[in-house]
């Protein structure tokens, strides 16, 4: 998945992809069937008044947007030389999809810092925080980068993301990341985060634990041959410690988020499950409003499958400190 950094090129696609169908309300309302799911677009979608209203508001924009695609090379659009490979994302539609076979590294516009690349469900996760500019962030375990960039790029880039790392070659990924981002807003910490003292809280706190990976096998079909039944008996615990070092640093009313991309019981439900119990404090909020609907189960998670919903694997909880 490609991030744009800003976006707003890419929601224009979005939107006028669907527009230019043929002009009929009924197509355009089955093109843009994800878009109603995104949280902020569903309620005004909902009222088909509106929903008129705002498609044609944005006729004049479609019109400029295709005339911008047609010469999209000549204009020297940072993406154009990716451009044929492009296509709208399902669940994050301020993205555009890759091709897996097709590198975003050799796009002058990633060497530039104008995109990121992740996949949909990770870039959900950041949603999931949902930072508010000149707020104060922790990313517990955030190389190599793609989700505090994100986290940064949400609040405009204005506030405080302190991302930590424990392992030095990760650290040095990290921090090639944000320098081709150029996040002024991320600070790189080295350092374990499960012992780590910082002297102030944060409002809102991200743990993306390392986890089995089981999620991601699509993308890393090698990794298939590399993992057993061990990983299940040896993650839990780790996960579970990291979750209550960022609960620690919580501010009273902040939110913490708790996401790994795996979907097995033991890494997702059952730590959930143990953190509440030793954490009295905190209460889950539901994910539903932060992401779309068709990622949101019954208990409130982000639970997104590959076979289901066509991205990674990846699971997120949400909590309030009270």
């Amino acid at each position: 998945m490609f991030e744009y950094f800003p976006n707003n090129y890419t929601w224009s696609l979005a939107v006028m992809s669907a527009l230019n169908r043929g002009g009929q309300m009924s197509e355009i309302d089955e093109a843009c069937r994800p878009l109603k799911e995104v949280a902020g677009v569903k309620a005004l979608l909902g009222d088909p008044t509106q929903q008129r209203a705002w498609f044609e508001s944005w006729m004049k924009v479609a019109e400029r947007v295709q005339r911008l695609g047609e010469a999209d090379e000549a204009a020297g659009h940072p993406l154009s030389a990716g451009r044929k490979y492009l296509r709208a994302g399902l669940y994050y539609l301020l993205a555009e999809r890759m091709p897996s076979h097709k590198d975003p590294r050799r796009l002058d516009a990633f060497k530039r810092g104008l995109c990121t690349a992740q996949d949909e469900s990770e870039a959900l996760i950041g949603r999931l925080v949902a930072p508010e500019p000149h707020e104060r962030l922790l990313d517990l375990c955030a190389a190599p980068g793609g989700k505090c960039t994100h986290l940064a790029e949400l609040m405009g880039d204005e506030g405080e993301v302190w991302a930590m790392e424990r392992a030095p070659e990760r650290v040095a990924s990290l921090e090639a990341t944000v320098a081709r981002l150029g996040c002024h807003a991320i600070h790189v910490v080295k350092g374990d985060g499960r012992t780590y003292t910082f002297p102030m809280p944060f409002d809102r706190v991200l743990v993306d634990a390392p986890c089995s990976g089981l999620g991601v096998l699509a993308r890393r079909a090698d990794a298939r041959w590399r993992k057993g039944p061990d990983l299940l008996a040896e993650m839990p615990t780790v996960q579970l410690e990291l979750l209550s070092a960022g609960a620690r640093r919580v501010r009273p009313g902040g939110v913490l988020v708790y996401s790994v991309c795996s979907f097995e019981p033991e890494e997702t439900d059952w730590v959930v499950q143990r953190f509440l119990l030793e954490s009295p404090g905190f209460a889950l909020e539901s994910a539903a409003g932060h992401v779309p609907d068709a990622v949101v189960d019954a208990n409130g998670f982000m639970r997104v499958l590959p076979h289901v919903h066509g991205c990674d694997g990846a699971f997120a909880a949400r909590f309030r400190r009270a």
